[in-house]
């Protein structure tokens, strides 16, 4: 009689001495951490998409990070040459980082243009919060002169513009006829004021509104009152002269 006899086979095994191809891809460009998760010898491997890499057989930890996103993870069994792709969403646009700008003026409703790292515009009182950056802001008004300012806004400011109306430019002839022409720079010996103040020029400028214009020379005084406008000249011409009856 025969004896059956019965052989026990190993069951079969990945050999740990064995290599793969992995090939690491991504839809941007994006770093890349391998690490072993069942050998502590195995050094990590760190790189860039599009990469391709040989590792021996085992379990790893996939990490794939990307500016803007947030970072993916997988575990990986390589038993066979891989391909792993990933996919990461349409990057968000970081909002600016942006300051309060702050604008008055002593004329309510003043016309505010600002420019440089972007352009706004409004009226006084103005308050807006607008990327930081430098910027030039000018402020307007009818029968004002503008002024304008350079800003480097880094953080709040509070802008105030005191705006001025021009000035206006008097001039004092004295007509040739009527100088003393025995006496010399007879112009020297003649006063002017302005509201009463001594202006020591014929030539003089003035804010806008009423003055009263003085010419005094010795016992001799004319005068004359008028409501002057900015940005305009007013010549007055004094005279002396006889009148016969």
């Amino acid at each position: 009689m025969l004896t059956g006899v019965v052989l026990t086979l190993p069951a079969q095994t990945t050999r740990r001495n064995s290599t793969y191809q992995l090939s690491v891809t991504a839809n941007v460009t994006a770093s890349v951490l391998i690490q072993s998760r069942d050998n502590r010898n195995f050094s990590p491997i760190r790189g860039r998409t599009n990469m391709n890499v040989t590792l021996p057989a085992g379990t790893y930890s996939l990490e794939v990070s990307a500016s803007g996103h947030a970072s993916q993870t997988r575990i990986i069994t390589m038993d066979r040459n891989k391909a792993e792709n990933f996919t990461f969403g349409t990057t968000r646009r970081q909002q600016p980082v942006t300051a309060r700008l702050n604008i008055t003026s002593n004329v309510n409703g003043a016309s505010v243009v600002i420019s440089g790292a972007g352009n706004y515009s409004g009226t006084a009182p103005f308050r807006m919060e607008i990327p930081q950056g430098n910027y030039t802001v000018s402020v307007s008004a009818p029968g004002y002169t503008m002024q304008s300012r350079t800003l480097s806004l880094q953080r709040n400011e509070n802008l105030h513009f005191n705006l001025q109306q021009p000035l206006a430019t008097i001039q004092i002839v004295i007509p040739s006829e009527s100088l003393n022409r025995t006496t010399n720079n007879p112009m020297s010996l003649i006063n002017i004021f302005d509201n009463g103040m001594l202006i020591n020029s014929p030539v003089f400028t003035v804010q806008p509104g009423q003055h009263t214009i003085q010419v005094i020379s010795g016992g001799f005084a004319t005068q004359a009152t008028l409501i002057v406008e900015g940005g305009r000249t007013y010549t007055i011409r004094p005279s002396l002269s006889l009148s016969i009856e």
